[in-house]
């Protein structure tokens, strides 16, 4: 199948190198999404590496991000503490290039939790760009200003912003070339732009599920050089760049970006490809160790938990096991096919488990304990392993 070859967003190369599949079903994400393919592949010319979707067009991301996807709540994922560490990181990162009156906007902002500690800190002069209808009225109850809208069609013609907030959130876009002339436009020229993404050179050391850093929802893999490259790109000059992790598991980059007329040099970055050659390496290992075991002794089994975060375990992990079924509680993927070796396989409700000999292997580690209880609640006394 032809896959659409779109030029690289930071170079407009058109070599590509594969780097792995992601997904051999993108429908997994939901019904916005068509059947097709997920690739990783680096640019041949300036080393990017990002996801290279068959069928997923920015615009089935815009819909699932409107309809199905979840905002994370960080003072409800992480303990009280942690998650003020997070936010309070951010503001000791802004807070020497703004003043108290400052306009500032933080781009997908969630429930707006970052906008009441800036709110709080005494600036006053903070909105929220936010997609989702619940998180924009969760924002206007806490009295913090919202603009209901999506980064890529907002209609620029409000007063520009001395700060731009983009945490978290650029790594989402395919269309990262329309997000950042956006960010361009709406800043002011003596203005700033901080964004926050996750660092791809850490991802292989912090010891994370296999493929934690790979969710289908983060379609680009970041690193120092392709930020560099992004800023020079798109008439930014970089004010600084740091490292940082995130809530203790999740690695990134932090720079502060101010616009410029300066022009500067794209450079090669030779360690992307590498770093997610030695990451996609070092999760098929973790999961070898499991499933080796299980391909010796051809023992039936069973997958469950099929989801977003955990598709890309089927792409040939289990190929050599004897897998007989696909279990998922979700309506939405049941149906759903996907090749696991020689078969091919139809995700299929908890309901309709047979086969009592079978090890169920449960596949979510972040939802491991909930399906633990729902295989008993079904009255299964099948053997249970994950990961």
């Amino acid at each position: 199948q032809a896959m659409n070859i779109k030029p690289c967003e930071i170079c407009k190369g058109t070599r590509f190198q594969k780097l792995g599949t992601l997904c051999s079903n993108m429908k997994i994400m939901g019904p916005q999404f068509s059947v097709g393919i997920c690739e990783i592949v680096a640019c041949s010319d300036c080393g990017f590496v990002f996801n290279r979707y068959e069928s997923g067009e920015q615009s089935s991301f815009d819909d699932y991000y409107l309809s199905t996807s979840k905002t994370m709540i960080y003072y409800e994922m992480y303990p009280e503490l942690v998650a003020d560490s997070y936010f309070l990181h951010i503001f000791n990162n802004i807070q020497g290039y703004i003043t108290q009156k400052s306009r500032i906007l933080d781009v997908a902002g969630g429930y707006g939790e970052l906008a009441q500690l800036l709110v709080k800190k005494g600036f006053q002069d903070v909105t929220v760009l936010e997609w989702k209808p619940e998180c924009v009225q969760a924002i206007r109850n806490a009295g913090i200003a919202a603009i209901e809208g999506n980064l890529l069609r907002l209609d620029i013609e409000q007063e520009k912003y001395d700060l731009i907030i983009c945490s978290h959130t650029l790594e989402h876009f395919v269309d990262i070339n329309t997000a950042m002339e956006k960010l361009r436009e709406m800043v002011k020229p003596n203005g700033y732009v901080y964004l926050e993404v996750p660092d791809l050179y850490r991802y292989s050391e912090l010891e994370r599920a296999p493929y934690h850093f790979l969710t289908y929802e983060h379609v680009c893999h970041f690193s120092e050089v392709t930020l560099h490259n992004l800023s020079a790109r798109f008439g930014f000059q970089m004010m600084y760049l740091n490292k940082y992790v995130k809530c203790n598991d999740y690695p990134c980059l932090c720079a502060m970006l101010q616009p410029t007329s300066l022009h500067a040099e794209l450079s090669r970055d030779a360690e992307s490809t590498s770093c997610m050659l030695d990451y996609l390496r070092k999760c098929e290992e973790t999961i070898a160790a499991v499933t080796k075991p299980l391909e010796e002794s051809q023992v039936p089994l069973i997958l469950w938990g099929i989801g977003a975060s955990t598709a890309q375990l089927l792409n040939g992990n289990f190929d050599r096991c004897n897998v007989i079924q696909l279990v998922d509680s979700n309506p939405a993927r049941q149906g759903l096919s996907f090749q696991v070796g020689d078969r091919m396989l139809q995700i299929e409700d908890p309901s309709c488990v047979e086969n009592r000999e079978a090890i169920i292997f449960i596949l979510s580690t972040a939802y491991k304990i909930s399906i633990e209880r729902s295989i008993r609640s079904y009255g299964y006394q099948n053997e249970t392993v994950a990961l």
